[in-house]
């Protein structure tokens, strides 16, 4: 396979991996788990299939229906529910509520009425929380430090400091949350730019819920050179974090959060040793395999196994992953590609 058919894969991967970001194939709808064990058939039934929850969802933010979503949020936490990809049930749920609604200021509307309706409950304190944090991109925009004006900066601390006020009551009101303990880690890398905090909070969360992958990827995000932290500081916390996850995830979470921070398209960038980068392919792959192995196979997950491959020009696994996901190479045609439409786009 030579590199401008390469190029061209690579485009294809992009594209179809955005599209599989929120979505899953057949394979993905049937395969969700618990903290334990896969479910069976009847799991097409439940809410949180993945063709069914934000459907569901959509309905009861509609009809105000308070009560039911805080029963599925509950159900969300106390079974720790996750689908075939590692994602949990509960973070999408907290990304499920916001989205069924047009705009920031609906998702607020909501919160109040949410907070009238049930006044002891830190649900609508952590969808407000999850809000303002978004918002305050918004405001800032993509800029950097050096280039963002004084008035987005204003805001984007402003809305910041907001969205900690949330997060506080939430920790405060409980139950304990991992979505909670996922914010106000960040919050402590992005407001107070606090990197100690930041990781002893991290520590903190991961030590309830050690398999709880986002706030990894959180963690992970921030410790880049652009953010807080080295290229040897991510190294080692990438390789704690899969070390201390090995029992329940193999080298899955390696994978994973390799995976997570290769959507940074600056020039200099590059994730994988074999490119000049710090990450060992081999143990990324041994990753992705495991996660394959202990779950099934999903489009979303070889979606990001053929992207890193590409990106490690590995051309055997990554053909492989094409032939596995539908999109496989004509040899005989030296500047064009087959697409064999193999792949279930719900």
């Amino acid at each position: 396979m030579n590199k401008s058919l390469i190029i061209i894969s690579l485009i294809i991967i992009v594209i179809l991996s955005s599209i599989f970001i929120y979505e899953a194939d057949e394979k993905d709808t049937s395969s969700f788990k618990n903290s334990s064990q896969n479910t069976d058939e009847e799991t097409l039934g439940n809410w949180y299939d993945i063709t069914k929850i934000r459907g569901v969802v959509r309905h009861l933010v509609e009809e105000k229906k308070f009560s039911q979503l805080e029963d599925m949020v509950h159900q969300a936490r106390v079974e720790k529910l996750r689908l075939i990809t590692e994602t949990w049930v509960l973070r999408d749920l907290y990304n499920a509520i916001p989205y069924s609604l047009e705009d920031y200021d609906s998702i607020y509307q909501l919160v109040a009425e949410w907070r009238d309706h049930s006044p002891d409950s830190n649900i609508p304190d952590i969808i407000e929380a999850r809000a303002l944090y978004s918002y305050a991109w918004k405001v800032r925009r993509e800029h950097s430090r050096s280039t963002v004006s004084n008035k987005q900066h204003l805001g984007f601390k402003d809305y910041l400091s907001k969205a900690w006020d949330s997060t506080i009551l939430a920790e405060e009101k409980g139950p304990v949350d991992l979505e909670v303990c996922t914010i106000k880690t960040t919050l402590l890398f992005v407001l107070f730019s606090d990197k100690t905090l930041a990781k002893e909070q991290f520590y903190k969360c991961a030590k309830i819920e050690p398999g709880y992958i986002h706030l990894y990827i959180t963690t992970a995000n921030y410790l880049q050179s652009k953010w807080t932290g080295s290229n040897r500081e991510l190294l080692e916390f990438v390789e704690k974090s899969a070390d201390d996850t090995a029992y329940i995830f193999g080298d899955g979470l390696y994978a994973l959060l390799v995976s997570s921070l290769t959507d940074d398209n600056s020039k200099s960038f590059r994730i994988f040793i074999e490119d000049g980068g710090i990450f060992s392919w081999q143990r990324a792959m041994k990753g992705f395999d495991d996660i394959i192995e202990k779950n099934g196979k999903s489009s979303y997950i070889l979606h990001m196994y053929g992207y890193c491959a590409m990106l490690a020009f590995d051309n055997y696994v990554f053909a492989k992953i094409l032939k596995e996901i539908g999109i496989e190479w004509d040899e005989s045609k030296k500047n064009t590609s087959k697409k064999n439409r193999g792949m279930n786009i719900i």
